[in-house]
């Protein structure tokens, strides 16, 4: 069994010696993708389809606009980050059959990656960094922070609708676990997404009672 590495073992900002830097950085980019890979193929009920069928599978995917072939399929050596570049490069035209279908039943894993589509993100974005400034097209609840803008910070934020939030997580990082509000995300009661609202919404995102009590303040800081 791996050994647990501590929270100041991990941080990779003042290490001076390049090699181990960049061991660090290494680990981390493996550990988040590792977590984004499970929370995605939960969540998105990726499932593996044969050969001869993949290639067909693979365009009608995204134009699928029922819940049970939502998902995208992908052939077994295949990565989330193929999956995603299978998204057209225009959000709006991604998002139209969930505006035009009120009753869509979005997950939260889908909300994520859609933000993550509209801000130009892939699964592959997993080495903390700088937000990147914002295309004109992009929701302002999006849109990063200046704090986002100057600060090094796990990029996975950049995807939630909420600007305080995500300025929280940044301050507090030295008090906030980041990998841990990740891991509530997904394994505690967090959100519901109201059904036909695009997922930069804020008012789409209900906030349930188990993730408020442990992580509310973040919202209000």
């Amino acid at each position: 069994m791996a050994r647990r590495t501590q929270p100041s073992e991990d941080d990779w900002r003042n290490v001076e010696d390049t090699k181990k830097r960049k061991q660090i950085q290494d680990r981390l980019a493996q550990r988040a993708r590792r977590k984004l890979y499970l929370c995605l193929s939960s969540h998105a009920s990726i499932f593996r389809p044969t050969q001869q069928t993949a290639c067909r599978q693979r365009k009608n995917c995204i134009s699928s606009s029922s819940h049970e072939d939502s998902s995208c399929p992908i052939p077994p050596k295949a990565t989330i980050g193929d999956c995603l570049s299978l998204a057209p490069s225009k959000p709006q035209s991604f998002y139209t059959p969930l505006i035009n279908q009120p009753n869509f039943p979005l997950t939260l894993g889908g909300a994520i990656w859609i933000n993550g589509q509209v801000l130009g993100l892939s699964c592959g974005t997993v080495v903390p960094a700088k937000s990147k400034p914002p295309r004109p097209d992009v929701p302002l609840s999006l849109q990063p922070t200046e704090l986002q803008l100057m600060t090094i910070h796990t990029i996975w934020i950049d995807r939630l609708p909420f600007p305080k939030m995500r300025d929280s997580m940044i301050s507090l990082s030295g008090v906030v676990d980041d990998e841990e509000v990740l891991g509530d995300l997904w394994l505690m009661p967090s959100f519901e997404i109201v059904p036909g609202r695009p997922p930069w919404d804020p008012e789409a995102w209900k906030i349930l009672k188990p993730f408020a009590e442990k992580w509310g303040f973040l919202f209000y800081r």
